[in-house]
C-alpha cells in the first residue's frame, strides 16, 4: 500500500492535528489530577485511584509524541514540504519502517506502565526498556536537530523554513520530555507510600515535591507544542 494513496495530504494532516489535540487535551487532565492527589485529607483509596488515573492519562502525550515521528515524516512528504528527493518506494519504506518501530516502542511503553502500575520496579524488562527508550529519543532528537538546522541554513531535507523550525521545536519538546521524566520519577512511589503507611506531613511533602517539580517542564512543553501548532498553521519562517 502506498503512502500517496492511503495517507495523502488531507488525511495525514487530520491525524497530525488529532495528535496535537490529544497531546494537549489529555495532558490537561494529568495536570489537574496531580493537583488533587497531593491535597491533605484525601482518602487513601481515592488518592491511589487518582494516581493510577494520572499515570494512565499520561500515556496519551507519550504515545502522541512517538506517533508524531512517522506522521510528521509522512505529512512533510505528502505536502511536498520535505523529503522530495525520495522515490515513492523509498518514502514508503521509510514511513512504514518508522511506524513499525513506533508501534513496538508504544507496546514497550504500555508494558512498562502495567509493570509500574502493579508496583513492580527495576525488572529486567524495565531496565532494558529505559535504555532503549533513551537511545531512541536521542536518535530522534539528533535526526530532527541536524535536519532542522541544515534546512534552515539552506541544505537540508525540509523544503520550507516553517517545517525546519517545527523540527527544531520538536527537538526541544523531546528534551523537555526527559526533564519531565526526571522530575516525575517519584510520582508513583510517593502516593503508594502514603496509602500503605499512612498520611504524615513528611509523606505529603514528598508527594507535593514529586508533583510540583514536574510543573515547570510540563508548562514549558505546553508552550512548545502550541508554538509547533502555530508554525504549522501560519507557516511562519
Amino acid at each position: 500500500m502506498l503512502l500517496a494513496s492511503i495517507l495523502a495530504d488531507a488525511p495525514i494532516r487530520i491525524v497530525h492535528v488529532l495528535l496535537l489535540v490529544a497531546w494537549l487535551g489529555v495532558d490537561v487532565g494529568v495536570f489537574y489530577g496531580s493537583t488533587i492527589i497531593k491535597r491533605a485529607g484525601v482518602l487513601a483509596e481515592t488518592r491511589m485511584t487518582l494516581a493510577k488515573m494520572v499515570l494512565a492519562l499520561d500515556l496519551g502525550p507519550r504515545v502522541s509524541l512517538i506517533l508524531m515521528i512517522p506522521v510528521g515524516i509522512g505529512l512533510a512528504w505528502a505536502s511536498g514540504l520535505g523529503l522530495d528527493e525520495l522515490s515513492t518506494g523509498a518514502i514508503n519504506a521509510l514511513f512504514w519502517g518508522v511506524l513499525l518501530v513506533a508501534a513496538v516502542w508504544i507496546w514497550a511503553l504500555l508494558r512498562d506502565y502495567r509493570l509500574m502500575g502493579s508496583g513492580r520496579q527495576g525488572t529486567r524488562f524495565q531496565v532494558n526498556y529505559k535504555r532503549v527508550d533513551w537511545t531512541l529519543r536521542l536518535a530522534v532528537l539528533l535526526f530532527f536537530l541536524v535536519t532542522g538546522v541544515m534546512s534552515l541554513v539552506g541544505d537540508g531535507i525540509w523544503e520550507a523554513n516553517h517545517v525546519a523550525w517545527k523540527a527544531v521545536v520538536f527537538v526541544i519538546i523531546i528534551a523537555i520530555g526527559q526533564w519531565i521524566d526526571y522530575s516525575f520519577r517519584d510520582f508513583a512511589p510517593a502516593p503508594r507510600d502514603i496509602v500503605e503507611r499512612g498520611e504524615t506531613p513528611a509523606r505529603l511533602a514528598r508527594l507535593n515535591s514529586a508533583t510540583t517539580a514536574a510543573y515547570p517542564p510540563v508548562l514549558a512543553i505546553y508552550g512548545a507544542v502550541i508554538v509547533m501548532a502555530i508554525l504549522g498553521i501560519a507557516r511562519i519562517g
